[in-house]
């Protein structure tokens, strides 16, 4: 009599979950965690892009300096080298002035003994 019976088979499953308040309690919580286990899933995924969005918009400023100007980033030992270098170069041109400056003054020093 009782086995066909829908509400015979659901009051026995409330009988062991400690009645039909217990029961449809029961129920609530599980229907509950489900709701926030899909959110957590969903706002994961919504971290994961919000993630993902702000590295690729942090990065953007070096890709467009790579880019545009294509600046090779000197190094404390390139800039060293490249100064030690100009002021060998500023020196070698001083002393060929300073040669050229002498040999006039000489050249000028020998034409004035001419006409004395």
């Amino acid at each position: 009599m009782g086995k066909g019976w829908g509400y015979a088979g659901l009051s026995r499953i409330a009988k062991k979950y400690g009645g039909p308040e217990k029961y449809v309690e029961t129920i609530k919580k599980h229907s509950f965690q489900q709701g926030l286990q899909q959110g957590e899933d969903k706002l994961k995924t919504k971290m994961l892009v919000a993630f993902v969005g702000g590295a690729v918009v942090y990065q953007i400023p070096k890709v467009v300096k790579y880019c545009m100007y294509k600046v090779k980033e000197i190094t404390n030992k390139e800039a060293k080298e490249a100064e030690e270098k100009l002021i060998e170069e500023i020196m070698k041109v001083d002393e060929k002035e300073n040669e050229i400056v002498t040999e006039n003054e000489q050249q000028i020093s020998f034409s004035e003994e001419e006409f004395k």
